[in-house]
C-alpha cells in the first residue's frame, strides 16, 4: 500500500491501541491488523518480554523510543511502520510525536481525541501529532 494523495497532501492511515502489556491482546492486534489498509500503528504499553522486546509480525518496522535500550522499563510505546512504507515515501519524511501524560502533573497538550491525529505538512515533511504517545525519531 501506497500513501494516497488527496488535495496535495498526503494521508497516512494510522491505528493506535493500548495493549496493557498483555502478551494476548498485542498478538490480537497484530492478528487483525491488515498491512494494506494500515501504514502505521502505534501501541501503547506495549508488552515486553525478559529481554525488553516487543513483537510484531513480518510485515512490519518496529521503532522503540529513543531511551528504549537505556532505561527499558519506562517504554510506554512504540510505533510499527508497514514495511512498504520505505518504498512509498521516496524522500518525504513522517515524523509522528505524541505525548504522555503523567498523572499528578498539569501540562497542556493539542485538543486531540483518541481517534483524532493532528496533521501538518512542512517543507521538511509531515508531522502528526497523536495523544498520549512518547517522541519516537523514524
Amino acid at each position: 500500500m501506497c500513501i494516497s494523495h488527496r488535495g496535495g497532501y498526503a494521508q497516512v492511515k494510522i491505528c493506535q491501541q493500548n495493549v496493557n502489556k498483555s502478551l494476548v491482546t498485542q498478538s490480537n492486534l497484530l492478528h487483525r491488523l491488515n498491512p494494506d489498509k494500515c501504514d502505521v500503528c502505534t501501541i501503547q504499553e506495549p508488552y515486553l518480554d525478559h529481554l525488553h522486546n516487543s513483537c510484531a509480525t513480518p510485515s512490519w518496522f518496529t521503532i522503540y523510543p529513543n531511551e528504549h535500550y537505556t532505561t527499558p522499563e519506562k517504554t510506554r510505546s512504540l510505533i510499527l511502520v508497514n514495511k512498504h512504507m520505505s518504498t512509498c515515501m521516496g524522500a518525504g519524511t513522517l515524523r509522528i510525536i505524541g505525548c504522555y501524560g503523567n498523572s499528578g502533573k498539569h501540562w497542556n497538550r493539542p485538543n486531540t481525541d483518541s481517534q483524532h491525529v493532528q496533521q501538518q505538512h512542512t517543507p521538511r515533511g509531515h508531522v502528526a501529532s497523536l495523544p498520549d504517545h512518547e517522541e519516537m525519531s523514524m
